[in-house]
Parts: structure tokens; C-alpha cells; sequence
């Protein structure tokens, strides 16, 4: 069974991966349907692509609109409680969404273009209090896509 959800963020952590040079933070992207970072591996950098949903609308008789987001995931346990360190991952989330936000084509899966991205704590993987509780930070990316796709 395919599924176009899965296939862009599968897509989204291989554009992310293969411009690894590119990011001002050293990491690897992964997929992971439900993003869980264990507390003795928050000391490093995850950057976690998860599906978030899927919007189809019909525009003609043979075409099928479709809206998909997906989260990309950022955490990484703080050493301190000073905005230096927050501050730089604040960026690199603000670097994600640039990168994609400009309309920007998947490499591989082509025609799907990013038509929004969105970065803060907007969504339910943002929770404050654990957040602050494992002394770590933890923003996300929301990307949106647009497929057409013929039915």
C-alpha cells in the first residue's frame, strides 16, 4: 500500500540529509511516525521528520488536490538555562523553514512544492513544562505541500 504522506516526508528527510553541508548544526534527519527521543540521548541534536496530516480536494472530474504537512522535529538537551544555547537551535529552525518556505521542490519526489512552512510551538510536540523539565529544547517545523494528482 503506498501512501503520499509518507512518501513526502520520506522525501523531506532525504532533501534535508542530502544538504547536510548546508545547515549552520551537525545532525542526521530520520523518520519516526511517533517521535520519541529517549532522555539519555537528548545531549545530541534530533532532527525527526513525522507525518502530520492529509487534506484531498477534488478540483476537476480527473484531478485530485492534495494538502499534506508534515513536522519536522527539533530537540536537544540544554547544558544551561541561558538563551545562548537555545538561541542558535531557534536559528537552525528558522533555517529550516526558510529553506523549504520559498516554494522549494522535493528532489525526489517532484511536484511538490513547499507552498508554507511555519516554525514555533504551535503544534502538540511543543510542551514547555517537559521541555523544561529535561532541560531541553524542542521546536518544530510545520511544512506544507501541494500534490495534484490524477485520479
Amino acid at each position: 500500500m503506498s501512501s503520499t504522506l509518507i512518501d513526502i516526508c520520506d522525501a523531506v528527510v532525504e532533501e534535508i540529509n542530502a544538504n547536510a553541508a548546508t545547515w549552520s548544526q551537525s545532525f542526521r534527519a530520520i523518520r519516526m511516525n511517533v517521535p520519541q527521543v529517549k532522555r539519555e540521548e537528548i545531549e545530541n541534536l534530533h532532527v525527526i521528520v513525522s507525518p502530520k496530516s492529509i487534506k484531498k480536494t477534488r478540483v476537476t472530474r480527473a484531478a485530485i488536490q492534495k494538502s499534506l504537512d508534515v513536522y519536522v522535529y527539533i530537540q536537544k538537551g540544554l547544558k544551561g538555562s541561558t538563551n545562548n544555547e537555545s538561541d542558535s537551535l531557534i536559528a537552525f529552525g528558522e533555517e529550516v523553514s526558510d529553506y523549504f518556505s520559498n516554494g522549494r521542490s522535493l528532489s525526489i519526489y517532484a511536484g511538490a512544492p513547499c507552498v508554507a512552512a511555519e516554525f514555533g510551538d504551535s503544534t502538540p510536540f511543543f510542551d514547555k513544562t517537559a521541555a523544561n523539565d529535561a532541560q531541553a529544547y524542542a521546536g518544530v517545523v510545520v511544512l506544507s505541500f501541494e500534490v495534484l494528482e490524477s485520479v
